[in-house]
């Protein structure tokens, strides 16, 4: 039973990332993408031995007390409806068990709760209690990274900051993900393919930073890897694979990222489409 509701929630999760698009954003270069949170890698990769480049030690998880056995169900049972209640439910769970087996699912939850609500103070602030523990999570790093530089926008006060966390927390993940180890149970060809789909996620922050930065060249490089590693079915990577193509003027290439965007089913169609008609206008083609 343990087991099912595992697997469960590891898939819900992944689901969950492919939701909740925001159509209001601007169609020109540069503009900020819409509040869409990067697809989650797999649960597989929450390993409590990986040990932290910074640290000699690893942290071995405890038991769950039956007080904190009782506040993941409170947390679980709340719907996400009631968001503000679980949010609450959330924050006092990681503050109270910072080294939970059941941080993963909580923080998971509260980082795309935090991207739909653009709250990205408290994206940070779980972000830089991530990077304070050792050994830190590569998903969640990569995630709240990723979720962060999709928060801000030009008009966020103090963008730069934020955009130096979300580099931070995603450069950290890759760089834990390089001593990650294994776990026992698991086999070789799983743990890759959890492996590259974080380091995905990590790559499609970098490359939503660079392109919050206008540094479009550093964009497309770590917007390529991220779909090469697993992020070919979020279009909000080819939607931004798009934009820096375009404004480098790499129409051919721009045209070949929005296609693919706009054959993704979801709110990123209609934006995509859109693109496609002003690359054209520009002589584009795909490439053959």
């Amino acid at each position: 039973m343990i087991g099912n509701r595992r697997a469960l929630l590891t898939l819900l999760l992944v689901a969950m990332a492919l939701f909740a698009c925001n159509d209001a954003f601007a169609q020109k270069p540069g503009s900020a993408p819409p509040s869409q949170p990067p697809q989650q890698p797999s649960q597989n990769m929450q390993i409590p031995a990986t040990k932290d480049s910074g640290s000699n030690q690893t942290v071995q998880q405890a038991p769950p007390s039956k007080q904190e056995n009782k506040a993941i169900k409170a947390f679980r049972d709340t719907p996400d409806g009631d968001a503000d209640k679980k949010i609450q439910l959330g924050e006092e769970f990681i503050n109270t068990y910072p080294q939970s087996r059941y941080r993963p699912e909580v923080v998971n939850w509260l980082a795309r709760a935090y991207l739909i609500k653009v709250q990205v103070d408290k994206l940070q602030s779980e972000g830089d209690k991530e990077m304070a523990l050792a050994p830190s999570n590569p998903i969640l790093l990569a995630v709240l990274g990723s979720n962060l530089s999709r928060a801000v926008s030009s008009s966020t006060p103090n963008m730069e900051k934020y955009l130096d966390s979300a580099e931070a927390y995603c450069k950290k993940s890759l760089e834990v993900m390089a001593t990650a180890k294994r776990p026992d149970g698991l086999s070789e060809s799983k743990f890759t393919e959890a492996k590259n789909q974080t380091s995905s996620v990590a790559y499609s922050g970098l490359g939503t930073v660079a392109f919050r930065r206008q540094k479009y060249t550093d964009a497309i490089s770590d917007l390529d890897q991220a779909v090469k590693l697993g992020g070919d079915s979020d279009p909000v990577n080819y939607y931004l694979l798009g934009k820096a193509n375009e404004a480098a003027t790499n129409y051919d290439q721009a045209l070949a990222a929005y296609t693919k965007c706009a054959a993704i089913p979801g709110g990123m169609q209609s934006a995509c489409q859109s693109s496609i008609g002003d690359v054209k206008a520009h002589g584009a083609v795909l490439p053959k």
